[in-house]
């Protein structure tokens, strides 16, 4: 089979303006963000809270004039600027791979999704990942980047074809979570699968393949990874599989007229804005 060419999503119309307001915030530090607030410094203050700290020393002053000095600013005055900025979200596209008329579709939806969504994190700081799975094993193509150049070398040539090894994408998925959050504590994650949900490999020998998958996706939900179901079936083969996938994993599970790059984009952008 070719390769795969990506078909690439359009990226945000910055004209609108629109920056994700509706996501997570979190304490930043003094290199972006913007002020909240302002709080007693500790031992070390690189960005000073000018305004507050003056007023915490005019306030100590006038119960305690030293002569002449109408302020004196000590140790206790200093008060430091709290900035927060939108939280960064670490999303994570998982793929099946397996042999089926959609194959080619999946892959080209979701790379040219994540080429979209690595454009514009330099402006939001989140990482995008790409797990596929096919054969018996699911493997990392991608690990969470911010770096297209990187991706594009690593999404050249991806191989597709042989049974569906969901329960161990699902594994996968969560081991780089962990990886991730261990990284960077305060980013949120976001799983994008894109699948049948009909699996037919087990975990290990004499395992049932979607009772597996089933486990799995409930110890996601459980350690609160956010998803994403896109059913990659045709209407006419349908088994529901995705849709009791979804159910396990808390996933939301929106209906795509078509897959695309363009239509998958915005429903992950859908997914971060709604935290």
């Amino acid at each position: 089979m070719a390769p795969v060419q990506a078909e690439l999503a359009p990226g945000p119309d910055r004209r609108s303006g629109r920056r994700g307001g509706r996501r997570r915030r979190a304490v930043v530090d003094a290199a972006r963000g913007h002020v909240v607030r302002a709080r007693h410094a500790g031992r070390f203050v690189s960005d000073v809270a000018l305004g507050t700290t003056i007023r915490a020393a005019a306030g100590r002053a006038s119960t305690s004039r030293r002569g002449d000095v109408a302020v004196t600013i000590e140790a206790g005055d200093v008060h430091q600027k709290v900035r927060v900025a939108p939280r960064s979200t670490t999303i994570l596209f998982v793929v099946d791979a397996s042999w089926s008329m959609a194959v080619a579709r999946r892959l080209r939806a979701a790379r040219g999704a994540l080429f979209a969504l690595l454009a514009d994190a330099y402006m939001r700081r989140d990482r995008v990942g790409l797990i596929t799975f096919r054969n018996r094993a699911a493997a990392v193509k991608l690990s969470p980047t911010g770096a297209i150049d990187a991706a594009r070398r690593a999404l050249a040539h991806l191989p597709v074809g042989g049974t569906t090894p969901l329960a161990a994408a699902l594994v996968e998925a969560g081991r780089v979570f962990r990886r991730e959050a261990i990284r960077h504590p305060d980013t949120d994650a976001l799983m994008i699968i894109l699948t049948d949900g009909a699996a037919n490999v087990p975990l290990s020998a004499g395992g049932v393949p979607l009772e597996d998958a089933w486990r799995a996706a409930d110890r996601l939900r459980r350690r609160g990874v956010r998803s994403v179901v896109i059913n990659a079936e045709s209407r006419e083969r349908d088994r529901g599989l995705a849709q009791t996938l979804a159910r396990r994993l808390g996933a939301s599970a929106p209906v795509l007229a078509e897959l695309r790059a363009d239509a998958l984009f915005a429903a992950t952008r859908r997914a971060m804005e709604r935290g």
